[in-house]
């Protein structure tokens, strides 16, 4: 009995399956209605489409509840491509063109496009995109309302630049499913860039952000509005992009800071003056990130007397200069807390 616990994939990814579609963990596969295997099916093909799970999981899993349900926009494998598959996994993760060697060996006019599909990804991954178009269209003559052989072929005719072409294999893709996907309506968006048609471009990107607010959809609705002369729409989309950006570099860059405690050596303050005086109390607690160039940056106040001693610390510090700390004799980012206190009497 096949049950949800057999199945190949990872944990973490099985979980956000049966947790989102509310059916317990080992449920035996015989036991689900139609409507459960569906809305599983759909979800796997979600979490293909977010590269939580691999090609070659996915066609596994088909073809294990292919008797059971008939895959949506997806082709069966037969055992002895199940088989091959399951032989590939640990070379698909390893060695991807021996993998693609191997599984181009088994390739017929007869072999199940899912098994050109997966070809086609792999071409794809190694940059080799002309023979990607090239197995993605064995697979979609094979199977000509293969979706996601549909939408993958598109993507690789953008990245060659052959804009009608991927229009057209984008436009099948979109006709598919009724409930749009960011993905296929944001390559139309790219691709419509592509031939120089703007507001078409347009609408396709305003459908991506709609379902998913992304940035490459907002570079790509900047970029058409902008060749449309409405750069007032434009710019602050761009200063938005920026902005995120930016924190997102700041936020990987104090990921990679290190604790006080995991350094040889403390930084030390040369030059910090926060311009504080006055008789009264004042006191103010601030995280902050001490570069491998002495410099300071993510200045986070975490408590404080009043916002005047908060501000004046805030700028005291991102203008202050320090001994960096030391890890292995060298110049390393270090995560600092400290309490500064001001006019407390004796």
């Amino acid at each position: 009995m096949l049950a949800f616990r057999t199945i190949v994939f990872g944990l973490s990814s099985l979980l956000a399956v049966s947790v989102s579609l509310g059916l317990e963990a080992d449920k035996p596969l015989e036991e689900m209605s139609e409507s459960e295997i569906a809305a599983f099916q759909n979800k796997l093909c979600e979490l293909r489409d977010n590269n939580e799970i691999s090609v070659s999981e996915l066609l596994i899993w088909e073809a294990r509840i292919g008797r059971l349900a008939k895959p949506i926009l997806e082709p069966s494998l037969s055992e002895d491509e199940q088989t091959l598959l399951s032989t590939l996994q640990l070379l698909l993760n390893t060695d991807k063109a021996a993998a693609l060697a191997n599984l181009e060996l088994e390739i017929t006019e007869s072999s199940s496009p899912a098994m050109d599909f997966l070809a086609g990804n792999l071409y794809a991954e190694l940059e080799n995109f002309e023979e990607a178009v090239l197995r993605y269209e064995t697979a979609i003559q094979k199977l000509p309302d293969y979706y996601r052989a549909l939408k993958n072929c598109g993507t690789v005719l953008i990245k060659l630049e052959n804009w009608n072409m991927a229009k057209s294999r984008l436009l099948k893709a979109y006709s598919l499913k009724e409930e749009k996907t960011e993905e296929v309506s944001g390559m139309l968006g790219f691709c419509y860039l592509g031939l120089e048609e703007w507001p078409t471009a347009e609408h396709y990107f305003r459908e991506a952000i709609r379902i998913a607010n992304r940035t490459r959809w907002q570079s790509g609705l900047a970029i058409a509005l902008s060749s449309q002369g409405r750069h007032e729409e434009a710019l602050p989309i761009l200063e938005e992009i920026y902005a995120i950006e930016r924190a997102a570099e700041s936020a990987a860059a104090k990921e990679q800071a290190l604790e006080l405690e995991n350094v040889d050596a403390y930084p030390e303050a040369r030059d910090v003056d926060l311009g504080i005086e006055g008789d009264a109390e004042r006191y103010v607690v601030v995280e902050f990130v001490v570069r491998s160039t002495g410099k300071v940056r993510d200045v986070v106040i975490v408590e404080s007397s009043d916002d005047e001693i908060a501000e004046k610390a805030k700028l005291a510090l991102y203008r202050s200069i320090w001994t960096p700390a030391k890890k292995d004799a060298k110049p390393v980012d270090v995560k600092v807390r400290q309490r500064f206190e001001f006019g407390v009497s004796e």
